[in-house]
């Protein structure tokens, strides 16, 4: 049952995000919001093996070449202001050495609207971050050059940040 109800989700972000959808889909769901780079992904619960919520993973980009510690300091402070059930942390990929933004969304609390509300925000943060540390990364776009104005877009659009609400925090 949850199986399905994690399939029809993904289902629908696909649709109102005008992706393509692929057969990995529902494994793997490569998205860009905001200018940022998303991966949702089922997420069992520890106890029965059942999804019980979707997993997010959204690049935020390398640490700066400029004092790289003291951002992921920063970065490792801010995940206490986080802390709770289902709440985002900072991580690092170990594969690419990027900062990820992760966390999860539990199928009973979530749509398809309110995800992509979620990753658009989280993108405005992650668009933050970014900013505050222009100049001092190698690689000022995460992951690949894929970013949109719209809200959220299908993997490969032309890059257009849209302006922050700067009033949120």
């Amino acid at each position: 049952m949850t199986q399905a109800i994690y399939s029809k989700l993904i289902d629908e972000i696909c649709e109102r995000s005008k992706a393509t959808p692929s057969s990995e889909r529902y494994e793997r769901c490569d998205l860009a919001v905001d200018g940022t780079l998303f991966t949702l992904m089922p997420a069992p619960d520890n106890r029965t093996g059942e999804i019980n919520a979707v997993a997010y993973f959204g690049d935020v980009g390398p640490l700066p070449e400029a004092n790289p510690g003291a951002a992921a300091v920063e970065l490792l402070e801010s995940n206490l202001f986080a802390v709770g059930r289902d709440a985002p942390c900072f991580c690092c990929n170990p594969e690419t050495g990027h900062v990820l933004i992760a966390g999860r969304m539990p199928l009973d609390l979530v749509t398809a609207d309110s995800a992509l509300e979620l990753l658009s925000g989280l993108a405005h943060l992650a668009f933050e971050w970014r900013e505050s540390h222009r100049g001092s990364v190698k690689d000022s776009q995460p992951g690949s050059s894929t970013a949109s104005r719209m809200k959220v877009s299908a993997i490969g659009a032309a890059p257009q940040p849209r302006p922050l609400n700067r009033g949120l925090k």
